[in-house]
């Protein structure tokens, strides 16, 4: 399986997820078992990460002559 099938595989899990969770109401949404997060913590999350690593990558590439070149190897 190459990266673009991979790609294509996630982004089926992740719409499908979605699909999901749309059909359960809030109590679900935000019940906590014991010390494990909730869906919505869990969701807030991934959010806060990506939205995080977006600025930083933007902050980043304002500046490209500071930038590191470095050698790509193969996933």
């Amino acid at each position: 399986m190459d990266l673009i099938q991979k790609i294509d595989n996630l982004e089926k899990e992740r719409s499908k997820l979605f699909d999901d969770l749309k059909y359960q109401n809030e109590e679900i949404l935000n019940l906590q078992l014991g010390s494990k997060w909730s869906i919505n913590q869990h969701l807030y999350h991934t959010w806060l990460a990506e939205t995080t690593t977006e600025k930083y990558i933007k902050t980043k590439t304002k500046y490209p002559d500071l930038l590191v070149q470095m050698s790509i190897y193969p996933i």
